[in-house]
């Protein structure tokens, strides 16, 4: 899948809002509005994220956090093949969790995790002229899904000053189909995805003269 953002689809109003909280007794948050207008819709087809990012404090070496990211964009452009591009009615989520441990001085524990779902309903199909002018076009154009996983889980442990043993773990998937389906469901079966999953061990030593 690829995405097109022609000169004339560019992006041509922007509202922006981030307010981060410092740590403030246990907790600590994040959040993140952004409103644009874009697509050849232009500021007619106003898209918006909200993200919202709070993490607890076990204690000062130890932390939780989640993050979560609603979107939708009504004029989201898709490249498809040619000079053919589909406009979609886009609705994602997105949902991060973790957290970081140091263990003591010499051991580090991290986990990071990111889901997400998409959903993308055709609206209109364009061919792009020579001019660079889009013009419609009632080609079939599919609607989309897609789904991702990325998990990861770390250890480090300090052998000696600036030599470290690393063993992570990993696991991740993507899938992508012709077709609509709810980005809540699209979001829970992400969880199902094994396309992927490694165990890394990496030793790195300084040998000091």
């Amino acid at each position: 899948m690829r995405l097109a953002l022609p000169e004339f689809a560019r992006i041509t109003k922007c509202a922006y809002f981030d307010y981060q909280r410092p740590r403030r007794g246990n907790w600590a948050y994040e959040i993140e509005l952004d409103a644009y207008g874009n697509g050849f819709e232009g500021n007619h087809a106003i898209g918006w994220s909200v993200e919202f990012q709070p993490k607890y404090f076990i204690s000062d070496d130890f932390n939780v956090y989640t993050d979560m990211t609603v979107s939708r964009s009504p004029a989201w452009m898709v490249w498809q093949h040619d000079n053919l591009i589909g406009s979609f009615d886009q609705r994602m989520l997105q949902l991060g969790a973790g957290f970081n441990w140091i263990i003591s001085s010499k051991h580090e524990l991290r986990l990071k995790l990111q889901a997400i779902g998409l959903d993308a309903q055709v609206k209109q199909g364009y061919r792009i002229d020579a001019a660079g002018n889009p013009l419609p076009t009632n080609e079939p154009i599919d609607d989309l899904t897609v789904q991702t996983l990325g998990i990861q889980l770390r250890y480090r442990y300090e052998m000696a000053p600036l030599s470290y043993l690393y063993v992570v773990y990993g696991r991740g998937g993507y899938q992508q189909e012709a077709e609509s389906q709810r980005s809540s469901s699209l979001l829970g079966d992400s969880f199902s995805l094994r396309d992927d999953e490694q165990l890394l061990i990496k030793f790195s030593y300084r040998f000091e003269k």
